[in-house]
Formats: C-alpha cells, structure tokens, sequence
C-alpha cells in the first residue's frame, strides 16, 4: 500500500514549527516524509534508523 497524501496532526505542526525555529533543514524532514510516502524500507532502515517501537510507544 502506497501512500499519496499526508494527514498532518496539530502536533505534528506544533513539532515541526519547534524544528524550524532551531534553524532545522526543512528538506531533510521533506526528505524523510517522503520516504515514509514512498515505503522505502531501505532508506528507512539506512538513513533513519527504522525500528519497531517498544515500551509505551509500541501500539
């Protein structure tokens, strides 16, 4: 299953607004949003460390 949007919580807003404000590159987080979007479990494993969550965030 292939995503084609992105629903974007308002704590996901609330984070990344966080991240802009410390000067974090918007293309980087474009970059991972992406690949999420796309399933690349390569570049996910690789670059973003994909794992299964654990203790409270496992759900």
């Amino acid at each position: 299953m292939r995503l084609t949007s992105v629903f974007r919580t308002n704590q996901f807003k609330r984070d990344a607004k966080a991240l802009f404000k410390k000067h974090y590159d918007a293309a980087k987080l474009a970059k991972a949003i992406e690949a999420l979007m796309r399933q690349d479990r390569d570049e996910l494993r690789t670059r973003y460390r994909d794992h299964a969550l654990q203790g409270g965030w496992k759900g």
